[in-house]
């Protein structure tokens, strides 16, 4: 993180959508995860580190959104057939933000990824979902030039699956997981 601020104070302060932007941001928040058929419906609690690093004109800046989140599963797990969906992973997507005074608002599309859960089978084998699809809308607004409180949603759906070294296609029972977020953020 030094060395990214060390590169912005080189090429000088920048306000979002002028030149060189970094938008970046922490939230936490309530959320939930699901497939059609075999992962019933539970809520979960989502911690996500987000940050915008792009080019600028005009108000507007286009770049790469990255997200790395935490997912704690707040049902039971014996309510949802002993299973657990806890786990943490990241997001990459192109993103772009628009500079609206006070309002900053940021979207992008998540095309790559991947989500490893807490809690290996009972075969000791670890579990992943890969081939994320989805999108993060963001909403911050700046109480002064540098800070903002940002509301953050996600939404994603999973096409692939690891289970230990076997991959397999998610084609009717895709995971799909969504959360909304509070949290505070900063644009250089």
């Amino acid at each position: 993180m030094h060395l990214i601020f060390f590169i912005f104070s080189l090429m000088g302060h920048a306000e979002p959508g002028y030149g060189p932007t970094l938008i970046a941001g922490v939230a936490a928040g309530p959320g939930s995860a699901k497939s059609d058929i075999t992962i019933q419906s539970r809520t979960m609690i989502a911690t996500d580190a987000h940050a915008l690093l792009g080019w600028g004109l005009s108000g507007i800046t286009l770049g790469v959104l990255g997200q790395y989140f935490l997912l704690e599963q707040t049902t039971s797990p014996s309510e949802v057939g002993n299973t657990n969906m806890s786990g943490q992973g990241y997001f990459l997507g192109l993103g772009a933000a628009c500079n609206l005074g006070n309002f900053v608002l940021q979207g992008a599309y998540d095309f790559s990824g991947k989500q490893q859960l807490r809690k290996k089978t009972v075969d000791d084998e670890k579990v992943t979902y890969q081939e994320p699809k989805g999108f993060t809308a963001i909403v911050s607004y700046r109480f002064n030039p540098t800070f903002t409180i940002d509301l953050l949603y996600s939404n994603h759906t999973y096409s692939e699956q690891t289970t230990g070294q076997t991959t397999n296609k998610l084609t009717s029972d895709k995971l799909k997981e969504s959360y909304v977020a509070l949290g505070f953020g900063f644009v250089y």
